[in-house]
């Protein structure tokens, strides 16, 4: 028999056509399953032909889920492709990016979580730092943020004067009569 083809039993009987998400070599008795998390063709002539599954990528011989901050959306033994351009995947196994909400285009910048959630941008303030997309909130007047991903605003000096959603202590005018 040819690959992709069986024969279960000796005889003059013609080979079977291996189905789908299965495969064999040459000469096979049976066919093989593909392992877990990945997808062949009918007929496939080898273990090779069993592609990982979207969400899944090849790893040691197996499909393995793709990590948070990275998606695959093809079945095909390719690498997870990494959350970009104000997106996140903070599951594990995602087959795309979820958008970022307004003023939080970021994701977080450490590289061990790249992509994993979004925070608000400076400027803004979001009310807990471990949501995947948190609702920003512009800094009142008279106050500034310059970092991504706070929780609170920093006041001006209090003969200052700032509007809303400044980024820097520079946006902090002084009154008039100060310096």
């Amino acid at each position: 028999c040819a690959a992709g083809t069986f024969k279960a039993e000796p005889g003059a009987a013609l080979c079977e056509t291996c189905g789908v998400n299965e495969y064999s070599g040459i000469n096979a008795s049976a066919c093989v399953a593909c392992h877990a998390n990945s997808s062949s063709l009918p007929a496939s002539p080898g273990v090779e032909y069993c592609l990982c599954d979207p969400g899944f990528y090849p790893s040691d011989g197996l499909c393995t889920m793709c990590h948070a901050g990275r998606f695959k959306n093809t079945t095909e033994n390719e690498p997870c492709r990494s959350c970009t351009g104000n997106t996140f995947a903070s599951e594990l196994g995602a087959t795309a990016c979820s958008s970022c909400l307004v003023f939080s285009p970021f994701s977080t910048a450490n590289p061990s979580e790249g992509g994993v959630r979004c925070q608000c941008i400076a400027g803004y303030t979001q009310t807990e730092l471990n949501l995947t997309t948190p609702a920003c909130s512009a800094c009142p007047p008279n106050t500034f943020q310059p970092s991504q991903g706070q929780t609170t605003c920093e006041l001006c000096d209090p003969n200052a004067r700032s509007p809303e959603a400044s980024v820097t202590p520079l946006a902090c005018l002084c009154n008039a009569g100060f310096f």
